[in-house]
């Protein structure tokens, strides 16, 4: 990846440079923009439960962005953001049993029940936009859009349980009775936990905006609304493990796995996904960003930056 990122640098470099005498000819105004921008709504993990249910919640982005105007109107502009997408996931009420052997050998049956569990998933992503841009006349208040798509690279994932519980129990045939408080060995309840990892991988995004320039003495104030849809794959890396299973080493600390990526027991045995299809970044919001290095360009007129004036004698 840093290699991608190096070459993507280079490109850029050379793109400004060699670019700057064509646009001399055919494009007196600003060819060159630099801008900065934040922007925040619903910024959130689409996905659907086949255990459960899931909901947006609100999240944002930063970055930053340079864009090139061969044409007047037209250009191209390529940045770099990070961006922020928060989701809920819940679980009403699970349940399942299945056979398994404790710490010393002994057959049991491992009971396990979620009840109102819901799960808080945050997810941060560095995006690096390519989008194609139009804007007005560039020297009043005008209109502008932009369409293009994302490359989504994971920054860091988590979840987190903030509702219900894991209850677990052992059931031993053989004595006629079932363990419901040895945390030692994963019985018990095991309410809310600390932060555990998600993992993540690269994701693709369309992304378009639309929204008015904002023109002031040297820099362009802009604000506009803007949408990124996930696609192609899942950006969520599926585990074998299901949410709740018995494992002879756990401790007092028993947690689940997270929704995103464990499995679940159906009832004839067989193990599924939770997630029935891919976990994919979906944003809609509102944007705001200032724009550099806009505004005509000086004329020059040899050593002055205005006509000569000749004097009588």
């Amino acid at each position: 990846m840093k290699k991608h990122l190096f070459i993507l640098l280079i490109a850029l470099l050379a793109w400004n440079v060699l670019s700057g005498q064509f646009n001399e000819i055919i494009n007196p105004v600003a060819k060159h923009e630099y801008s900065i921008y934040a922007g925040g709504g619903l910024s959130t993990l689409r996905y659907e439960s086949a255990i459960g249910s899931s909901s947006g919640m609100a999240g944002g982005l930063m970055g930053a962005d340079y864009r090139f105007f061969p044409l007047k109107n037209f250009g191209l502009g390529v940045g770099m953001e990070i961006s922020f997408y928060n989701a809920r996931g819940l679980i009403g009420d699970y349940s399942y049993s299945e056979p398994a052997k404790d710490y010393e050998g002994a057959d049991f049956e491992f009971r396990t029940i979620l009840r109102d569990y819901v799960e808080r998933e945050s997810v941060v992503m560095c995006n690096i936009p390519v989008m194609l841009r139009y804007r007005g006349n560039p020297e009043k208040n005008t209109f502008y859009f932009a369409v293009g798509g994302k490359l989504s690279i994971p920054v860091s994932g988590k979840y987190r349980v903030v509702g219900g519980a894991s209850s677990n129990s052992g059931y031993y045939a053989e004595e006629n009775y079932e363990y419901t408080e040895q945390k030692f060995v994963g019985f018990g309840s095991f309410p809310e936990f600390g932060n555990q990892e998600i993992r993540l991988k690269t994701t693709l995004m369309i992304a378009a905006e639309a929204g008015m320039n904002w023109r002031l003495r040297y820099i362009l104030l802009y604000t506009g609304v803007y949408v990124d849809y996930g696609f192609k794959k899942n950006m969520v890396e599926k585990s074998n493990e299901l949410i709740s299973a018995y494992n002879s080493d756990y401790q007092a600390d028993r947690s689940t796995g997270s929704m995103l990526a464990s499995q679940y027991r159906l009832a004839n045995g067989n193990r599924e996904s939770i997630v029935k299809h891919n976990v994919l970044p979906v944003a809609i919001g509102l944007k705001i960003g200032v724009t550099f290095g806009h505004g005509r360009k000086k004329e020059k007129y040899g050593n002055y930056d205005h006509p000569p004036v000749f004097l009588g004698k």
